[in-house]
């Protein structure tokens, strides 16, 4: 049981910065142009955050709408 416990613990203290690949997927549903404003949905899937590597990252879905401002 002590070579469990010495794993457990290494991963606490063995940081490692893992990056890991995102998708996101944007729709417009309104534009107005006179005011240069845009709108509409997404869909993001990317991985949840490791905790330094201590733990396994979980697939996350993210929906939304958004909005943006165009300004030359």
């Amino acid at each position: 049981m002590f070579p469990i416990l010495l794993f457990e613990y290494q991963k606490e203290n063995n940081k490692v910065f893992d990056v890991t690949n995102g998708n996101i997927e944007l729709e417009v549903n309104k534009v107005n142009v006179e005011e240069g404003e845009i709108g509409g949905v997404f869909v993001s899937t990317q991985f949840s955050d490791t905790d330094m590597g201590a733990k396994a990252p979980k697939k996350m879905l993210l929906k939304g709408i958004f909005y943006g401002r165009v300004s030359q």
